[in-house]
């Protein structure tokens, strides 16, 4: 698939879900969300 990238997600889901509790603008929350779903693999892809 082109344009395909694999990324390592470093941040702990304890981590990412305390972010997601802290954040408080909407961009800020949907990309740590987006984070916290490929962590969780809650999803495969986000697009």
């Amino acid at each position: 698939m082109p344009g395909v990238t694999k990324i390592e997600i470093v941040e702990t889901e304890e981590t990412l879900k305390a972010l997601l509790l802290k954040v408080e603008k909407a961009e800020q929350k949907e990309k740590v969300q987006a984070l916290y779903w490929l962590k969780t693999k809650t999803v495969d892809s986000v697009s």
